[in-house]
């Protein structure tokens, strides 16, 4: 009888632990799950803003190539003057190297 009393108490002891076991294994998966999800939030408003950048740059730079071009058409040897010198310059730079 000493012999059942021992099992039946490794039994329930067991099934304690599985027990908890199973609940701090459901505690873990639902904070992970939890997390991923506000990186993924956290990522995804990072990625809206990056847009957004992005398409303030690309409308920012239309803007100076079209006043790039509105320059070259009014004074178009001073456009000229300017590109050779930047030429020379560069080319100046790059022989020294």
């Amino acid at each position: 009888m000493d012999k059942q009393i021992q099992n039946g108490a490794a039994n329930s002891a067991h099934k304690v632990i599985d027990s908890a076991a199973a609940f701090s294994a459901e505690h873990i998966a639902a904070t992970a799950h939890n997390t991923v999800d506000k990186l993924a939030g956290y990522a995804t408003q990072a990625s809206n803003a990056l847009c957004e950048k992005g398409d303030q740059i690309s409308e920012a730079s239309a803007r100076v190539t079209e006043s790039a071009r509105g320059q070259v058409r009014n004074k178009p040897l001073a456009a000229v003057g300017i590109a050779l010198a930047a030429g020379v310059v560069l080319g100046w730079l790059l022989k020294k190297n």
